[in-house]
């Protein structure tokens, strides 16, 4: 795990480049405590900076990395986990190698095949390669988008890329101004799907992509990995049975893979049915396997007894970090650790563990992803069951949200419910964009009108007639727009910050494939969701123990918003130069400040998102559009 930062000046590089390049690389330092390189083209068309977290080999691999067979320049960040199948076939085409680690081997790789080797890649990663033969640059991301890659096209026809959004406006080269657009998804969704970001002028990779540009900074090509998920598996199973075993093999592989380290491990036990399989599985190929959970005094959702009970089946090395809510520990989190702010409070949760976590392991494994695969979320499937009321339910729920008080939990789902089958999947995915789902004030630079196309493209009406039809388009939506926007994000970034590397074992490639093939049922049709991945977990959880409902790591910030954290979200929210002033109305602000505070209607979501946007902003010193 790294970071890197690089420029391509097809003019050639001016006197201050490399000193702003510098100021990049150091905001972003926290990506490689381990080792620092830089590398100039002689040409003086490119310059990259790369920072190192030793994991694999630290003998060897340090970057930027030059081929060995036709010279290309490689920044990489990331971990890949089928790096010695890929080893064993390039030794048969004549390549060599030092040591054991996979930067050697994502070099030979594309210099033997060019982008279409990242085919053949099974890992996470942000790859830059230069060719100085030809000045060409190549920028790809991984299949999930765990890794991330900015990129910004300036005026001159240069190429900023960087590791984090934090470096490219440490450089000063780009804009501290917000996207109007990008802006107005942020506020529907909390996040802001890839291309976009919430600086103008700067894009994001999605998932998969790779973009090549010439010596001219155009960008020639772009592409995307190969998935093959639509051509499902090979042999798919033909019963639940089967499919159960299927899954446990292809988990426990992609755990084994995702334990190669040279440094220590841990994983990150929630308590969960999810993050409990990975646990399992690990202790059970490695002894004395060190297990991290976090609690919060006060939280409905404080599943420290359900981690203590599964790390004690396990027999793994136990520690539960009680965590207390202090205005300066919230506010000190979100302006030192979130690069690109994502409107979920998690973030303090993550960031806190991974912290706590550095003290005792480099590699951490956790069990995200799993509800995007499996529909584990409870509002797909409370809606998915409702549904087969079909018109009933329709009318019963636009009633009933009618009649719900506005603020109160459930008014939204009931709204949905009440909607043909497409317009509840886009309420579903812009939660903030449907007026059921609470408001955020009044966003006085905000459009929904851009959302709105956008959800109509990613999630076209006419594709979506039935009940399975909204749980695939769900699924295929979080995958490559709200999962490597939203919870990958703060995966990255809370790690990252604290000089860790986080894995997600359950989003291998390869249980990816699997899930795609299986049939929707076996994962819903008990009403809990995961069906099939609880019924893996239970061969190894405490009786009982794969029954019980998803909690998630949720701090009480309701409670936390009419308490410690009350006078400082006021005061930041209705400050006369609060940064956030041109987007949301004071007089918005402070209603959902009081309806919160009066209880029972419970907006801490909406005020914690308007918090974390105003923080990161005064943070960045970023302007509204």
């Amino acid at each position: 795990m790294c970071g890197f930062i690089g420029l391509l000046r097809p003019d050639g590089l001016r006197p201050d480049d490399e000193r702003r390049l510098a100021a990049g690389d150091d905001a972003q330092r926290h990506r490689g405590p381990d080792g620092q390189g830089m590398w100039r083209d002689p040409a003086g068309r490119f310059l990259v900076l790369h920072r190192r977290l030793a994991i694999r080999d630290p003998a060897h691999g340090a970057q930027p990395f030059l081929g060995r067979t036709r010279g290309t320049v490689l920044a990489y960040n990331g971990e890949v986990y089928n790096a010695e199948e890929l080893r064993a076939t390039l030794v048969s085409r004549g390549h060599a190698f030092e040591g054991s680690g996979d930067t050697d081997v994502v070099s030979a790789q594309l210099e033997e095949h060019g982008e279409q080797g990242l085919d053949a890649v099974e890992g996470m990663y942000a790859v830059a390669s230069y060719n100085p033969a030809d000045g060409s640059l190549l920028l790809a991301v991984d299949r999930n988008g765990e890794k991330p890659l900015f990129v910004a096209s300036l005026p001159d026809g240069g190429i900023l890329f960087a590791s984090e959004l934090r470096a490219m406006l440490a450089t000063d080269l780009v804009s501290r101004r917000l996207d109007r657009t990008a802006t107005s998804f942020w506020v529907a969704m909390g996040h802001v799907p890839a291309p976009g970001t919430l600086i103008a002028g700067v894009e994001k990779l999605p998932p998969a992509a790779w973009q090549r540009y010439d010596a001219r900074g155009h960008r020639t090509h772009v592409g995307t990995v190969r998935l093959d998920e639509d051509a499902g598996e090979s042999d798919t199973p033909r019963s639940f049975a089967q499919a159960v075993d299927r899954l446990d093999a292809a988990v426990a592989s992609a755990v084994e893979r995702q334990m190669i380290s040279d440094r220590p491990l841990a994983v990150l036990l929630s308590g969960g049915i999810d993050s409990g399989l990975v646990a399992s599985l690990a202790s059970a190929r490695r002894q004395s396997v060190h297990t991290l959970t976090i609690s919060f005094p006060g939280s409905a959702f404080d599943e420290s007894a359900a981690a203590e009970a599964v790390a004690r089946s396990r027999g793994t090395v136990h520690r539960t970090l009680v965590a207390e809510a202090t205005a300066a520990g919230f506010f000190d989190c979100i302006e030192r650790d979130m690069d690109e702010p994502v409107a979920d409070g998690a973030f303090y949760a993550l960031s806190t563990l991974c912290r706590a976590a550095a003290r005792h392991a480099v590699v951490l494994l956790a069990g995200e992803g799993a509800d995007e695969l499996f529909f584990g979320y409870d509002g797909w499937r409370a809606d998915w069951r409702v549904r087969r009321w079909g018109r009933a339910a329709q009318w019963a729920g636009g009633l009933a949200s009618r009649m719900w008080p506005r603020g109160l939990r459930g008014r939204a789902r009931l709204g949905r419910i009440a909607r043909p089958e497409w317009a509840r999947v886009h309420a579903l995915a812009a939660p903030r964009l449907d007026p059921l789902g609470g408001g955020w004030g009044v966003p006085t630079t905000c459009s929904p009108d851009p959302v709105r196309e956008f959800l109509h493209q990613a999630l076209p009406p006419e594709s979506i007639r039935g009940r399975d039809d909204a749980l695939r388009a769900l699924r295929r939506w979080s995958l490559s727009v709200a999962l490597p926007a939203g919870l990958l994000v703060k995966a990255d970034r809370a790690s990252m910050a604290a000089s860790v590397e986080l894995r997600v074992p359950l989003l291998d490639v390869r249980v990816r494939r699997l899930a795609h093939a299986l049939p929707i049922r076996w994962s819903v049709g008990n009403g809990q969701g995961k069906r099939l991945l609880r019924t893996v977990f239970a061969r190894y959880a405490p009786p009982g123990h794969a029954a019980l409902p998803k909690m998630g790591l949720r701090p009480p910030f309701a409670a936390w918003l009419r308490g410690p954290l009350r006078e400082s979200a006021r005061t930041a929210l209705l400050a006369p130069d609060a940064p956030t002033r041109p987007l949301f109305h004071r007089s918005g602000a402070e209603a959902l400040l009081d309806l919160h505070d009066a209880g029972p209607e419970d907006h801490h979501d909406e005020l914690l998102g308007m918090l974390i946007l105003d923080v990161w902003m005064r943070r960045h010193g970023i302007q509204a559009p």
